[in-house]
Formats: structure tokens, C-alpha cells, sequence
């Protein structure tokens, strides 16, 4: 979790327990939206919040 204190990471991608075409088409689906509002400082609902 260290890595993810410092401000030049991007931590990216979704795990998937099983690498079929459904989990592929998924993170092709969602990985793009999600840096774009990244990118834009929107939040992302796929954000994933470390307590």
C-alpha cells in the first residue's frame, strides 16, 4: 500500500479472477471512461477507496 502514497502513482486496471471474454470486454468497457475522468479531476464510481 505504500506505493499508493505517492502522487506520481496511478494505480489502473481491475483484477479478474477468470480471463474470459465477458471480464475482458468489461475492462475494455471500463478502463477508458475511468482515466478519462481521471484525467478530467471528475470522480470515477469505480473508484476504489483505501481506508
Amino acid at each position: 500500500m505504500r506505493l499508493t502514497t505517492f502522487p506520481c502513482v496511478l494505480v489502473a486496471g481491475g483484477h479478474q479472477a477468470f480471463l474470459t471474454e465477458e471480464a475482458m470486454t468489461n475492462i475494455a468497457k471500463t478502463t477508458p471512461p475511468d482515466l478519462t475522468d481521471f484525467e478530467a479531476g471528475r470522480d470515477c464510481p469505480n473508484t476504489v477507496k483505501l481506508k
